[in-house]
């Protein structure tokens, strides 16, 4: 049918006008081009980091605003405002653990997303792992739930990635 078609010149218009005028299509969503501030936050963070680029700052440790010094207030100072994070996943793990960290956080996201790619090949049940982990991917790009044991998404990440790593099985049923 035309459908597929008239769907498929639909999205790559849009991307198309988006690519073309994405200051028309950020100010629709109420943003700016610096994504609300993040860009000067990776900036900074980022300057910070290079600071201790192999092994990072310790989960946790960058962030804490209740010591009288703490390494986030360089960032603060470089951004212009105090950040609770680096407002981008990859940025927070590197920051953290260093490029050894980031190496293994990105070591086991390859292994999760492509078990999930290849599991919608293969279980019904991974129709909803596969959107859900690309969702919450994207939304690693410019928020934190990496690491963060407080939040759903990264309870949600671990939990269906240990499902694609560990394998789909039918439980055994009792008589």
């Amino acid at each position: 049918g035309a459908f597929p078609w008239i769907a498929a010149v639909g999205v790559f218009g849009l991307a198309g006008a988006i690519v073309l005028a994405p200051e028309f299509f950020l100010e629709l969503l109420g943003k700016d081009a610096t994504l609300t501030g993040r860009t000067e936050i990776w900036e900074a963070a980022i300057r910070q980091g290079e600071l201790k680029p192999m092994w990072g700052y310790g989960y946790g440790v960058l962030w804490d605003h209740m010591r009288g010094f703490y390494p986030g207030a360089w960032i603060a100072h470089q951004s212009g405002f105090i950040a609770g994070h680096a407002h981008n996943s990859w940025i927070e793990v590197w920051l953290a653990l260093g490029w050894v960290g980031l190496a293994l956080w990105s070591l086991y996201w390859l292994v999760v997303m492509g078990q999930a790619i290849g599991a919608a090949y293969r279980h019904p049940g991974a129709y909803l792992a596969l959107p859900l982990l690309v969702m919450i991917s994207l939304r690693s790009l410019t928020e934190v739930p990496t690491f963060d044991y407080h939040d759903g998404e990264w309870t949600l990440f671990v939990t269906m990635g240990a499902a694609l790593v560990l394998g789909w099985r039918e439980l055994d049923r009792a008589p």
